[in-house]
């Protein structure tokens, strides 16, 4: 679908509409108070809080079923569009990486395993990225990767803002912090922030599924105290996401 595509980073099939227009969509199809965007969601995070110059795109459903409302916040713009639920869930499942059987799985990468030209970059000291030359978009594009675990998966440079990122001063330096995400035959647990569109680690190793999932159960517990069905929509609105991460890297969401 065209929504998955625009949050990595390509707005070219949205149509730029007024605010005044990108409100009423979001006040008539986002849900209200039951999915967390509400009028008073609205009200402290694009009224009160002020970002001049802003452009407001705008993709409208495409069928009756794309009821799950997104809006990404990017450097310069706000991008609001909607997908399907089993559009939601493949969006929040991570691709297999292309790699050569003998070298699937989480594992330290080299040097030889990119391009020349590739940018090794730290986000917020733990996250791992690279920006590789992608020739086939053109002369200048690039693709993001997250390598996050020792696996290789997409990444939405639109996340990324002047203060929370730099690039590694070596491959050696940003190797380091791939290592130090990875954990062999180990369970363990991710979260993802609805709003700010990131992935993060959450305490905790386990040596079966079963002890994994029951954590990630308790976590979301702990996240309807903190973040209540009643003002958050819960996990059908932007309530932070829980997932299972598999010792090969792999992962899958857990719902209450």
């Amino acid at each position: 679908m065209f929504a998955e595509a625009l949050l990595k980073g390509d707005a070219s099939v949205m149509k730029e509409v007024t605010k005044e227009k990108f409100k009423e969509v979001y006040l008539k199809l986002g849900g209200g108070a039951e999915t967390g965007w509400s009028l008073e969601y609205w009200n402290k995070f694009y009224e009160d809080t002020k970002k001049p110059g802003m452009k407001y795109l705008l993709e409208e459903p495409a069928t009756p079923e794309h009821t799950r409302m997104f809006i990404v916040d990017d450097v310069n713009e706000y991008r609001l569009f909607f997908l399907t639920e089993e559009s939601e869930e493949s969006f929040f499942a991570f691709p297999e990486p292309n790699l050569s059987k003998e070298r699937q799985g989480p594992r330290r990468p080299e040097a030889s395993d990119f391009p020349p030209n590739s940018v090794f970059v730290i986000k917020e000291f733990d996250l791992p990225l690279v920006a590789i030359p992608n020739t086939a978009k053109g002369k200048s594009a690039v693709s993001w990767f997250n390598w996050y675990g020792g696996e290789p998966r997409p990444y939405d440079p639109s996340f990324l803002t002047p203060d929370n990122n730099w690039n590694a001063d070596s491959f050696e330096e940003w190797v380091k912090i791939v290592k130090a995400s990875i954990k062999d035959n180990r369970w363990k647990l991710q979260g993802y922030d609805t709003l700010d569109g990131d992935y993060y680690p959450l305490d905790g190793d386990f040596t079966t599924e079963a002890e994994a999932i029951a954590a990630a159960k308790a976590r979301l517990a702990e996240l309807e105290l903190e973040q209540p069905t009643r003002s958050s929509g819960g996990q059908d609105g932007i309530q932070d996401r829980v997932f299972v991460v598999r010792p090969d890297g792999t992962m899958f969401r857990v719902r209450d």
